[in-house]
């Protein structure tokens, strides 16, 4: 408006109802607002009042005008109060300020009086890909754009119907709705509804998020990474003194490729830190993986042994799952109840409609919270019967799969096997995660056998470090 009148040759009258409903503050366009009038460019006529401001305006009136500003000003602060105090609240009795993530279903009640805040609840249909998403990512063996065609392919889509991108991969990757937070003007604030994404798996994600932006690019080209040329070691060795990162640099002498680490300290620095051919890593790798190695009879003994712990851990299971299926029979047969008493002509026993409204909405939301457990007792149960025994296997072959896979792959067995790779100079200093820390001290024994005994009681110890992005790394690897 401000713009059309100072392009305008003619004098312009601005109408307005109100003072609050052209301005609320002195700001830049009111000066030049009054800056136009004063030059008589432009008039200001207030309908509700009958007030004009023009060149000729006596300084009573210019008062009036000052001041209705002012008041309009506070209007305006009082209403923003209003807002501020209103979302607090809000987030207090946990109602969602916007939209809830995708894999979330948000209805509004049928009884909004009583239940203001809709009803969320989780939409497993795209939950199961979500799932997916940060089991894949936690790998740190996939990109944004290929967990986007994977999920795509697997039939995820969007809350708009559309396949995934590699945007809206890395923006539920970010997204802390799922671990039960969300971000709001205020900071961030916690929500009540259920989540299928554990903690640990969300912070891995973003450890792998992490890596990636700080090893990107160091040494490699955008032609080696379009031709897939991928680094073995980048983002998992340290210096054991300084721990600066080590980064790999392709060098090409007398026809034969060459790969260095050099780390990311600047020269002088420190002493320890030495320019070490890759191949000299690589056969330190082989020979700590040769010493995990199992024997195929122990396998065997190995693989009966923890088949009986999951049967038991089985047995415990489904015993959860019939009690929840003995609740779910007891709703079905209460809402029989609650309907009967409805039609009921009884007056002892019938019931207006609100109360049986408000029983159903009970044993709806009981019945939904139930169904989740279901659903996360079945798939976890099938996932650690189906990949339990993979880890032994990986252990058996963990040195053939080494020699036999690509730079991708290497990178999945040093993900899964080690927790922490130093450089003492030229040796490898190394961690080893979960249980393969404890096949390497079995594999001190002149046999596992006499010491089986020991290894039995590590056995619960094993199985709860069997995560799911640990067994979707082992799988990948056994498959390849």
């Amino acid at each position: 408006m401000i713009d059309f009148i100072k392009q305008s040759k003619e004098k312009i009258i601005v109408l307005a109802y109100n003072t609050d409903r052209l301005q609320r503050d002195f700001d830049e366009q009111s000066l030049e607002s009054r800056g136009l009038v004063n030059q008589d460019r432009a008039e200001i006529h207030f309908v509700s009042t009958k007030q004009k401001i023009t060149k000729e305006a006596d300084s009573s009136t210019k008062f009036r005008y000052g001041l209705d500003v002012l008041l309009a000003n506070d209007y305006a602060n009082r209403i923003s109060d209003n807002v501020k105090r209103s979302n607090q609240k809000k987030l207090e009795e946990g109602t969602i300020l916007g939209e809830v993530a995708v894999g979330y279903l948000s209805q509004k009640h049928h009884n909004k009086e009583i239940h203001k805040n809709p009803i969320v609840s989780i939409d497993w249909d795209k939950a199961v890909h979500i799932q997916r998403i940060f089991e894949l990512y936690a790998t740190g063996n996939y990109s944004c754009e290929q967990i986007s065609r994977t999920v795509g392919e697997e039939g995820f889509i969007t809350r708009e119907g559309n396949k995934p991108t590699k945007n809206s991969i890395d923006y539920i990757l970010k997204k802390k709705f799922y671990i039960g937070y969300y971000e709001t003007i205020y900071g961030i604030a916690t929500h009540p509804y259920e989540t299928f994404v554990s903690e640990d798996l969300f912070n891995k994600c973003q450890e792998v998020r992490c890596q990636i932006r700080k090893t990107k690019a160091k040494g490699t080209t955008v032609q080696e990474v379009k031709d897939n040329d991928v680094f073995i070691y980048n983002g998992f060795i340290k210096c054991h003194y300084c721990k600066s990162s080590y980064s790999s640099e392709r060098e090409t002498k007398n026809k034969n490729k060459w790969t260095y680490l050099r780390t990311t300290k600047p020269k002088d620095k420190c002493p320890h830190c030495k320019n070490t051919n890759e191949q000299i890593v690589t056969h330190q790798i082989v020979d700590i993986l040769k010493r995990i190695s199992i024997s195929q009879d122990t396998l065997d003994i190995l693989q009966d042994e923890l088949k009986d712990k999951i049967k038991a851990r089985s047995d415990v299971r489904q015993k959860q799952i019939e009690q929840f299926e003995n609740q779910l029979a007891d709703i079905k047969e209460q809402r029989k109840s609650n309907l009967r008493r409805l039609i009921s002509k009884d007056p002892a026993t019938s019931i207006t409609i609100n109360i049986y409204n408000n029983m159903e909405h009970i044993l709806d939301e009981d019945g939904k919270k139930i169904n989740i457990k279901l659903a996360i007792l079945r798939t976890t149960d099938k996932h650690f019967r189906n990949s339990c025994l993979s880890i032994f296997e990986l252990a058996s072959k963990a040195s053939e799969l080494w020699i036999s896979a690509d730079n991708i792959r290497r990178r999945e067995i040093l993900r899964i096997i080690f927790s922490n790779l130093y450089l003492d100079g030229k040796t490898l200093i190394f961690t080893m995660r979960k249980p393969f820390n404890l096949f390497l001290k079995q594999a001190n024994h002149t046999e596992w056998l006499p010491s089986f005994n020991i290894f039995r009681n590590k056995q619960d110890d094993i199985l709860s470090t069997m995560n799911r992005p640990m067994m979707e790394g082992v799988r990948l690897c056994l498959a390849a």
